[in-house]
């Protein structure tokens, strides 16, 4: 089993128990101080860095010390908003997701229903609208088609650190996500 690479003579050592990190702090060649960081359970190093000065090092010590309290900060506000999360879409609603590599696919997506924090949603068909080309004989623009429906409905989870969007893998061999469609025609390519 691996372990941290703890510095066997540190002149200092620097705990931060607030933000699980730690900082071994050793003399380094011609005067210089050597900074060994290491934050959570993680055995790899966060940063390993040489100083002029031990004030150096504290600044450098002290503006990775915050930016580990506001990444807390971050996700302890990430957690309320998931637990207080209202969901706002309801049956009828639609989703759009544009993916492809070589070419831009359009699927679109209705509500079926909606629990608290999913959906349930199935696949609709798409149609091309009229007098508004692509960029070329192979593209075009589409808007959702809720009379054909293309797939059987399923659940989804809502990302609720947004709200406003899911992710999903439809058929479990690829991973897609869709926002809420903005009633603006999708652009859309193929090729023959």
């Amino acid at each position: 089993m691996r372990t941290r690479l703890i510095p066997n003579d540190p002149i200092m050592v620097l705990e931060y128990n607030d933000v699980s990190a730690v900082v071994y702090v050793r003399n380094g060649t011609q005067g210089r101080f050597l900074g060994k960081a290491f934050a959570g359970k993680s055995i790899k190093h966060a940063w390993y860095e040489s100083f002029r000065s031990m004030e150096a090092l504290q600044e450098r010590v002290a503006k990775w010390i915050d930016r580990l309290r506001q990444i807390k900060q971050e996700k302890t506000d990430q957690r309320k908003a998931r637990q207080n999360y209202i969901n706002p879409f309801k049956p009828g609603d639609i989703f759009s997701s544009s993916w492809g590599y070589d070419q831009t696919n359009v699927d679109f997506y209705a509500v079926v229903a909606a629990k608290p924090k999913s959906l349930i949603v199935q696949r609709i068909g798409a149609k091309h609208t009229e007098g508004k080309n692509g960029m070329s004989s192979m593209s075009g623009y589409v808007i959702p088609n809720p009379e054909h429906i293309e797939s059987k409905p399923f659940l989804v989870k809502l990302q609720t650190y947004n709200g406003s969007s899911f992710h999903f893998s439809p058929h479990g061999k690829s991973y897609r996500s869709a926002s809420p469609w903005d009633g603006k025609p999708e652009y859309m390519s193929w090729y023959a």
